[in-house]
């Protein structure tokens, strides 16, 4: 292999970003990339929730955007597939972090999730890796009626703010990992979704 072919190779694989899709099941995370398809395609079709198959197991998909291309490892939330989570992390240069922001009795649940993984990983390879924690369905809170909601596993803005400062001190708690983003999203509208490729790019 000349020197020239090693250089281009090499080039290419500086464009390559593979990412880490984690979260509890049903937290929207294979809407998100279907979302970010659909961006980085320029295509004016929208898609509903419905549209969308929940991962089983793990899927691969890839999108461009800024002339890199960005692999996105998709894996199922599902709490039998959870124990293998940290078998996906290796050589992966941003994880990201899904969380259903409109069921807060789920909230805790998926902050000692990640947390359990960061230091499973941490332990065993004494790496800190790049995180991005996506804040998903907000558009299902900027819908709500205030005061016209039963549903106590659901809430408003106000609740919204409150929570989103506490995955700030969840994260900062975490102090062998303060390289961390917190984005607004929602795979549906496409909200958030530019600055996520920004992020994962600014993190490369």
């Amino acid at each position: 292999m000349g020197f020239l072919t090693i250089m281009k190779k090499q080039k290419i694989k500086d464009k390559e970003i593979k990412c880490l899709l984690l979260g509890l099941d049903n937290s929207g995370k294979s809407t998100i990339v279907k979302g970010l398809q659909d961006i980085t395609c320029e295509t004016t079709t929208t898609t509903t929730a419905k549209e969308i198959t929940p991962t089983v197991g793990f899927s691969i998909k890839s999108v461009t955007y800024s002339s890199y291309l960005i692999n996105i490892w998709d894996i199922g939330g599902q709490k039998s597939l959870r124990p293998f989570w940290n078998n996906y992390f290796d050589k992966i240069d941003c994880l990201l972090w899904c969380v259903d922001i409109y069921d807060k009795s789920r909230i805790n649940e998926s902050m000692e999730a990640l947390k359990r993984n960061l230091e499973s990983v941490e332990i065993e390879g004494d790496i800190v890796i790049p995180v991005i924690i996506l804040l998903n369905k907000v558009d299902l809170i900027d819908t709500m009626t205030d005061g016209n909601n039963n549903n106590n596993n659901n809430y408003g803005n106000t609740d919204f703010l409150s929570t989103y400062s506490f995955l700030e001190k969840e994260m900062v708690g975490n102090s062998k990992n303060n390289n961390y983003t917190i984005i607004q999203c929602s795979g549906i509208t496409h909200l958030g979704l530019k600055e996520l490729l920004v992020n994962i790019i600014i993190g490369k």
